[in-house]
């Protein structure tokens, strides 16, 4: 059971705002970490999290104690068309 998601946003990303307007939708609860405007900062975090774009979205379980990856904002979507199948 996913208890919230995560999202590293960065300032004036289009994708960003409709993941979050997806999980409003959705009514999930969801945290956002904003990177601000620091390319510098947004590319460790890129390759930290092996992820090219914004935003990078994860899915988290207290259940599972898990942390889990879904991608960007298409792949948020496609997570969430699954779910309704």
């Amino acid at each position: 059971m996913i208890d919230k998601y995560i999202l590293y946003v960065k300032k004036g990303c289009p994708f960003c705002v409709r993941a979050v307007a997806l999980l409003e939708e959705k009514q999930e609860h969801y945290q956002i970490i904003a990177l601000g405007e620091d390319q510098r900062l947004m590319n460790e975090v890129k390759a930290a999290l092996d992820w090219p774009t914004f935003p990078v979205v994860f899915s988290a379980s207290s259940e599972e104690k898990s942390l889990k990856l879904i991608g960007g904002y298409t792949d948020l979507y496609q997570h969430f068309e699954s779910l309704d199948e």
